[in-house]
């Protein structure tokens, strides 16, 4: 089975790192998650090698199975803190690198890996609250 992540971070304006791909959209720093290597690790490795940006307090916040294609994929998304200054490590494949607000997000990220994990994500963190 294919696996891949994305990872969900934040600045302190509470603004969303978005990777505006030349192909395939706005969407989460991540990508697909290689043979031997955890979850986890293919989070750090993939932020890394498109922004440049050491990531810390990984935390699993969703994961689901996504039909893509003809593919079946298992998705994981985390967040986490940084450390440095995003940059676009991989001009090739990403059009720009930015923090963007709910807004922007909104309009133009991917709804399924996006839109839809984000309004997941805070589902479950309201619902956490209310014990």
């Amino acid at each position: 089975m294919k696996k891949f992540v994305r990872v969900i971070i934040k600045n302190n304006n509470g603004d969303f790192l978005i990777v505006n791909q030349l192909n395939g959209g706005a969407n989460f720093p991540g990508g697909k998650i290689e043979a031997n290597e955890s979850s986890e690790e293919a989070a750090k490795r993939e932020v890394l090698e498109e922004t440049g940006l050491i990531i810390n307090d990984l935390k699993l916040v969703h994961n689901s199975m996504f039909e893509l294609g003809k593919d079946n994929w298992d998705g994981y998304f985390f967040t986490a803190s940084y450390d440095g200054n995003p940059i676009n490590k991989e001009p090739t494949k990403i059009k720009e690198i930015g923090f963007k607000n709910k807004e922007w997000i909104k309009e133009n990220a991917s709804k399924v890996f996006v839109n839809d994990v984000l309004m997941v994500i805070e589902s479950n963190s309201k619902r956490k609250h209310r014990i």
